[in-house]
């Protein structure tokens, strides 16, 4: 069953008698999560007193686990006398705070915990980056948007993984494959129905890296594709931060991450409250001869009752 339980004022109220459906939602990149509810609002019922005017808080569960604790950031109602209302993690601190920034050999984890302590953002477990990044600057921009960058360039320099979660109220970064929990999705199981999609239009088979004058500072070539395609050529600026091996690095991955058939494949299945964006999930779908792990970019949960249903975006890994 859904479960709201409101503070506002300093009241706790509990209103899940009236909550008739609930939907749940995350994608990668964006920062954090979302609940928007209906609510009964007749003269018949005790009403919930909503006004997020004066700073309305939202807990909200699933069969007694909490799915989003936040700011109820809107709120309306229309003649049907129903309430809607939508809240936001404490994410939306990150999203909706800007600053100039300024960091020279840090790691991500320093940034974050940094960009954090500055805006008195609660935080939680922080994992270890490791990488040190020469230098993040942002004259004036998000918070959000220097933790993208600073997990941005620990990705490109070690190809690992980072994502920032809000759960009971604390911000986490976390390595995405140590988060992984896999769910198994199967065609005549739990699978509902599917989406599949195939395309090589944004192919790339080359890769050039040039410096501020326009000369060749690395470069890579698939002639496998190049036999099979013709050339796609594509050029990236050079990163003055960056020694030669770790260019050539970054060349060599952005082929291997653009010299591949893009696809995209979205599936709608029986709810798993834990499958949501940067977790992974096993799917088997026969008739597309398809039986392995992907990545949720991004994640749709509806409840109503007792009934739990999932729309999921995803992204095909080869990391397990």
């Amino acid at each position: 069953m859904i479960g709201c339980t409101l503070i506002q004022a300093g009241k706790t109220m509990d209103i899940s008698e009236l909550v008739s459906d609930m939907t749940w939602s995350g994608r990668k990149g964006a920062a954090g999560r979302s609940v928007s509810m209906t609510l009964l609002d007749a003269p018949e019922y005790t009403r919930s007193g909503i006004d997020i005017e004066k700073g309305c808080q939202c807990i909200a569960t699933w069969k007694g686990a909490e799915l989003l604790r936040g700011l109820v950031v809107s709120q309306g109602r229309g003649k049907s006398k129903k309430l809607s209302i939508a809240s936001r993690d404490n994410l939306i601190y990150m999203a909706n705070n800007d600053d100039t920034f300024s960091y020279k050999n840090r790691t991500a984890s320093q940034i974050f915990v940094d960009v954090c302590t500055r805006f008195q953002i609660s935080y939680d477990v922080v994992a270890d980056t490791k990488y040190v990044i020469p230098s993040v600057s942002l004259e004036s921009g998000k918070l959000w948007d220097v933790i993208l960058e600073a997990m941005s360039l620990t990705y490109k320099a070690t190809g690992q993984r980072y994502y920032v979660v809000s759960f009971k109220g604390k911000v986490s970064l976390l390595l995405r494959k140590e988060a992984v929990q896999q769910w198994v999705i199967e065609d005549g199981q739990n699978l509902i129905d599917y989406d599949f999609n195939k395309s090589i239009e944004s192919l790339v088979t080359r890769v050039k890296m040039v410096g501020d004058q326009g000369t060749l500072v690395a470069s890579a070539v698939n002639a496998e594709l190049e036999k099979k395609f013709g050339i796609f050529q594509k050029i990236i600026q050079k990163d003055n931060d960056l020694n030669a091996g770790q260019l050539q690095e970054v060349t060599n991955s952005t082929l291997k991450l653009e010299g591949l058939a893009q696809e995209s494949l979205s599936v709608t299945g029986l709810g798993i409250e834990t499958a949501i964006s940067g977790t992974a999930i096993y799917l088997i779908i026969p008739d597309l001869d398809i039986r392995r792990s992907y990545y949720i970019d991004e994640d749709s949960h509806t409840f109503r009752g007792n009934y739990h249903e999932m729309k999921l975006t995803l992204n095909k890994t080869n990391e397990f």
